[in-house]
Protein backbone atom coordinates (compact mmCIF):
# COMPACT_ATOMS: atom_id res chain seq x y z
CA UNK A 1 0.00 0.00 0.00
CA UNK A 2 1.21 3.31 -1.09
CA UNK A 3 2.18 6.16 1.67
CA UNK A 4 1.17 9.22 1.01
CA UNK A 5 2.32 12.93 1.52
CA UNK A 6 0.23 15.55 2.81
CA UNK A 7 2.65 18.96 3.08
CA UNK A 8 0.64 21.74 4.92
CA UNK A 9 1.68 25.30 3.69
CA UNK A 10 -0.80 26.98 4.57
CA UNK A 11 0.01 29.10 7.38
CA UNK A 12 1.17 32.72 7.02
CA UNK A 13 3.94 32.49 9.57
CA UNK A 14 3.30 35.47 11.19
CA UNK A 15 6.05 34.67 13.80
CA UNK A 16 8.66 35.10 11.05
CA UNK A 17 7.94 38.68 10.92
CA UNK A 18 7.48 38.49 6.88
CA UNK A 19 5.28 38.62 4.22
CA UNK A 20 6.95 35.75 2.81
CA UNK A 21 5.10 32.63 3.46
CA UNK A 22 6.66 30.74 5.69
CA UNK A 23 7.28 28.11 3.86
CA UNK A 24 9.13 29.39 0.78
CA UNK A 25 12.13 30.94 3.35
CA UNK A 26 14.88 29.30 2.53
CA UNK A 27 17.55 27.41 4.35
CA UNK A 28 20.44 25.60 3.07
CA UNK A 29 20.12 27.21 -0.04
CA UNK A 30 16.50 25.52 -0.97
CA UNK A 31 12.94 27.01 0.64
CA UNK A 32 11.11 25.33 3.73
CA UNK A 33 8.84 22.94 1.72
CA UNK A 34 11.45 21.53 -0.34
CA UNK A 35 13.49 19.48 2.29
CA UNK A 36 10.04 18.29 3.08
CA UNK A 37 9.76 16.98 -0.26
CA UNK A 38 12.87 15.62 -0.52
CA UNK A 39 12.64 13.48 3.20
CA UNK A 40 9.98 12.12 1.04
CA UNK A 41 11.49 11.32 -2.23
CA UNK A 42 11.29 7.41 -1.74
CA UNK A 43 7.53 7.46 -1.18
CA UNK A 44 5.56 5.62 -3.97
CA UNK A 45 2.23 7.81 -2.97
CA UNK A 46 0.85 11.06 -3.69
CA UNK A 47 1.92 14.51 -2.85
CA UNK A 48 -0.19 16.97 -2.06
CA UNK A 49 0.55 20.24 -0.79
CA UNK A 50 -2.10 22.47 1.03
CA UNK A 51 -1.45 26.22 0.65
CA UNK A 52 -3.05 29.55 1.75
CA UNK A 53 -1.41 32.26 2.72
CA UNK A 54 0.85 33.52 -1.12
CA UNK A 55 -1.08 30.21 -2.13
CA UNK A 56 0.30 31.18 -5.67
CA UNK A 57 3.45 31.38 -5.16
CA UNK A 58 3.58 28.22 -3.15
CA UNK A 59 1.89 26.40 -5.35
CA UNK A 60 4.34 27.51 -7.98
CA UNK A 61 7.42 26.70 -6.35
CA UNK A 62 6.35 23.90 -5.46
CA UNK A 63 5.67 22.71 -8.80
CA UNK A 64 8.72 24.21 -10.07
CA UNK A 65 10.60 21.52 -7.78
CA UNK A 66 7.85 18.12 -8.28
CA UNK A 67 5.84 18.76 -11.36
CA UNK A 68 3.17 16.51 -10.53
CA UNK A 69 2.21 17.45 -6.87
CA UNK A 70 -1.36 18.30 -6.44
CA UNK A 71 -2.04 21.27 -4.87
CA UNK A 72 -5.15 22.21 -2.61
CA UNK A 73 -6.08 25.51 -1.08
CA UNK A 74 -7.46 26.55 2.40
CA UNK A 75 -9.18 29.57 1.97
CA UNK A 76 -9.84 29.30 6.00
CA UNK A 77 -7.42 28.83 8.49
CA UNK A 78 -9.17 26.44 10.83
CA UNK A 79 -6.59 24.46 12.19
CA UNK A 80 -4.40 21.57 11.06
CA UNK A 81 -7.13 18.53 10.99
CA UNK A 82 -8.77 21.14 8.54
CA UNK A 83 -5.66 21.82 6.85
CA UNK A 84 -5.51 17.56 6.16
CA UNK A 85 -9.07 17.48 5.21
CA UNK A 86 -8.45 19.71 2.38
CA UNK A 87 -6.40 17.06 0.89
CA UNK A 88 -9.26 14.58 1.01
CA UNK A 89 -10.24 14.78 -2.89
Amino acid sequence: MPTHLILLAAGEGTRMQSETPKVLHEIAHAPLFQHALASAADLEGRRVIVVGHGGTAVAEAARAVDPEILVTKQTEQLGTAHAVAQAAD
